[in-house]
């Protein structure tokens, strides 16, 4: 092979590398099996075409249903923010012994 040992008395000497651990000492050594990675984010080719197929099914559906489902959108959005006002202002008592609490939440 390529590889070179150390010269003596003008010939070279083979290089000697490690040698495998014993069979019985292998056997006591347990590999474990890596778990198959799974992600639950898409792509960016992945959600580009996630979009345009939700695009076309939104070019589907009539006009009335898409504002429905609008108007049920901003519902959610606007239940949402006055349980963060409400949280937010009912821990007042709270925000003087840790005010950085009220900006977290």
């Amino acid at each position: 092979s390529g590889r070179r040992g150390r010269v003596s008395r003008g010939r070279e000497l083979p290089l000697r590398l490690p040698q495998s651990p014993a069979p019985l000492a292998q056997s006591r050594i347990r590999r474990a099996s890596m778990p198959e990675v799974v992600s639950s984010c898409k792509g960016p080719k992945e959600a580009y075409e996630a979009f345009v197929d939700k695009g076309a099914e939104l070019s589907r559906k009539s006009k009335t249903k898409i504002f429905q489902q609008s108007v049920l959108a901003g519902v959610y959005v606007g239940f949402g923010g006055m349980l963060s006002l409400v949280v937010a202002g009912g821990i007042a008592s709270s925000s003087k012994d840790n005010p950085t609490l009220q900006s977290f939440v």
